[in-house]
């Protein structure tokens, strides 16, 4: 802890001043516990629960994200058999209740900060050609993967609300 009056650093994996990917790191760890959080408080009668026909399973939605970060790691080492967007609904990369989904959540984000933080500091900055989009940095694909587990979590709690099953606590009590 810093003296009074002192600056605050952040501590960081590289123990320097916090990086983008710092920042992603820190900033998505709340959401995928979140996420993961979730998916361990889906009522087995509920799991298949889907507010329309077009929407995706109570327990899909929750873990298609981290089959999303698989694909992304796959695709940023150039393996063209990354398998989007099919693998999206391969009946093995489905799981089979709330717990095994909330293992899924974290050990695909496990997964992806340790491949992070074993490239070069410059690794995010390379430009990649994504088949979902237009060329962009890396980093830019992982803040995607941060927006879009933002949008699922929001969509796993309002499943948690159509379902009476009390979500966790995002912001404040």
């Amino acid at each position: 802890m810093s003296a009074p009056g002192a600056a605050w650093t952040h501590i960081t994996y590289r123990e320097t001043v916090m990086t983008e990917l710092d920042n992603y790191i820190e900033r998505f760890d709340v959401v995928v516990r979140h996420l993961a959080e979730v998916a361990r408080i889906i009522p087995e009668d509920k799991q298949m629960f889907k507010p329309s026909e077009d929407s995706l399973p109570w327990l899909y939605l929750v873990s298609h994200t981290a089959t999303h970060r698989t694909v992304c790691m796959k695709f940023f080492e150039g393996d063209k058999d990354h398998g989007f967007p099919s693998v999206y609904r391969a009946p093995e990369n489905q799981p089979a209740n709330g717990a095994e989904a909330a293992q899924k959540i974290v050990d695909t984000w496990e997964d992806l900060k340790t491949y992070l933080k074993e490239k070069p500091d410059d690794f995010v900055q390379q430009v990649v050609d994504p088949p979902w989009g237009p060329p962009e940095r890396i980093m830019d694909n992982l803040w995607w993967l941060f927006e879009e587990g933002v949008h699922h979590r929001g969509q796993a709690i309002v499943y948690c609300r159509m379902n009476g099953v009390k979500p966790p606590v995002v912001w404040g009590t």
